[in-house]
């Protein structure tokens, strides 16, 4: 009973210090803002070194979506100047990313969210064009790079809260999901795997989502090459491997075939909407194969967890 109270608290406690819950986080209007160098939307405090970083619960529960959500809710108000919201999207992945690194927070590794926000700043450089662009040009790429950054904030989100936060504390998770019915769960769940199989399925659906909006088949080519290579580096990383290595051959060939246009070769695709149809058509019938293979690691009869778990980066 005290430890169901235990784990009960240490809940409400990430509950409380997510800004959701917690009355929206930061005051915008009051002095600070996206201009003043000095503000820095959800800083922790150090507090004393801990020997286990999972203490201080309240920081950790919030940290990196506490972060992104509070330069999301500043960029919205620099709504119709596309520059300084795309500025600010940059600047929060940028803090987001460093607060991993800085001593003085109690923040865990978070394999999968730390690899997520590098790849969107990895994409907002890619998609910069040359600074003698067309105004109208320049114009475009603001409008489709904030775009982008918009919904990949909500893709790092949504990973760093079902893949990297999700078994962090797997007791407290299988007494919120089932309560009694699960109360042995923590000690026979013994599959700590980072679950790149799933991941590379949101990944490479989010590219799906938004090849249209990407405004041009130069620049959506540029997002395909971009996750078609970071999927089959993910794969290759997983204890599954040996179950990908097909989708991990065609993934190879086609990152190959958009390098190989990209760079000037026509020997396969004639022009850019021949290449887009292909890889399109490729890849959904890749996240379907993949789909496909991990329904195989499902659990069955058991009531508790539906799928094999991961810790993320642990």
């Amino acid at each position: 009973m005290k430890k169901q109270i235990i784990v009960y608290c240490l809940g409400v406690l990430c509950l409380v210090g997510h800004p959701v819950f917690s009355g929206g986080g930061t005051n915008v209007g009051g002095g600070g803002g996206a201009n003043d160098e000095q503000y820095y939307p959800h800083r922790h405090e150090a507090g004393e070194a801990s020997e286990h970083p999972w203490e201080s619960l309240s920081s950790w529960c919030s940290a990196t979506r506490g972060i992104l959500l509070e330069y999301k809710q500043l960029a919205n108000l620099a709504r119709g100047n596309f520059q300084n919201i795309r500025n600010i999207f940059v600047e929060g992945l940028t803090t987001a990313l460093n607060n991993y690194k800085n001593p003085e927070t109690e923040v865990p590794v978070e394999l999968l969210t730390m690899k997520s926000i590098s790849r969107a700043l990895a994409l907002n450089s890619l998609l910069t064009g040359p600074q003698d662009q067309p105004e109208r040009e320049a114009q475009q790429e603001q409008e489709v790079v904030v775009e982008l950054l918009s919904h990949f904030y909500t893709f790092i989100i949504e990973v760093n809260i079902q893949f990297d936060q999700r078994y962090t504390i797997p007791y407290f998770h299988s007494q919120h999901r089932c309560g009694s019915d699960c109360q042995h769960t923590f000690i026979v769940n013994d599959h700590f795997y980072t679950e790149y199989g799933k991941y590379v399925v949101k990944l490479l659906s989010f590219g799906m989502d938004r090849a249209i909006p990407m405004g041009s088949s130069h620049r959506e080519l540029l997002l395909f090459e971009s996750l078609t290579g970071w999927a089959k580096d993910d794969l290759a990383l997983s204890v599954l491997s040996r179950n990908y290595e097909c989708i991990q051959e065609q993934l190879s060939k086609l990152h190959t075939h958009i390098h190989k246009y990209l760079e000037g070769y026509r020997t396969y695709f004639s022009d850019s909407r021949v290449l887009l149809v292909f890889t399109r058509h490729r890849v959904e019938n890749i996240i379907h194969e993949l789909e496909h293979i991990e329904s195989h690691f499902k659990r069955h009869g058991d009531n508790c967890f539906s799928a094999y778990h991961s810790l993320g980066g642990y």
